[in-house]
């Protein structure tokens, strides 16, 4: 249920109380799930009123909005090779969830495929 309401939030920019903008690109989600997934959102957003938020240029827009994803659903899909780049990412904002999970695939046979869904 919960998974189910957070999606419907992803999609709709209604209730967003923070725009992120990543290069030239803007992503406007909620604070409440980025703080609750995040440690580094938990960090920089509990004391602050801040509506709007640049992260560097170190970051793509495609490799956010894939985290953003999974923060939302709950669901990730990758291939091996892009995990592999996301790993600093995932690191950077602090979803520990998924960093471990990761590190685990990644030490992992990779005879079963090159995609890793969650």
């Amino acid at each position: 249920m919960y998974l189910k309401i957070t999606t419907r939030l992803l999609k709709c920019e209604e209730y967003s109380d923070i725009e992120i903008t990543i290069k030239d690109e803007s992503f406007k989600l909620h604070k409440c799930i980025l703080k609750a997934r995040s440690q580094l959102f938990k960090n920089k957003l509990s004391k602050s009123s801040v509506s709007k938020m640049k992260i560097g240029d170190q970051i793509g827009p495609r490799h956010f909005e894939e985290l953003v994803n999974f923060m939302y659903t709950g669901k990730f899909t990758c291939s091996k090779h892009d995990a592999q780049a996301l790993v600093h990412l995932i690191n950077l904002l602090g979803i520990k969830d998924l960093e471990d999970y990761l590190q685990k695939e990644m030490k992992a046979d990779e005879s079963y495929g090159n995609v890793i869904k969650i």
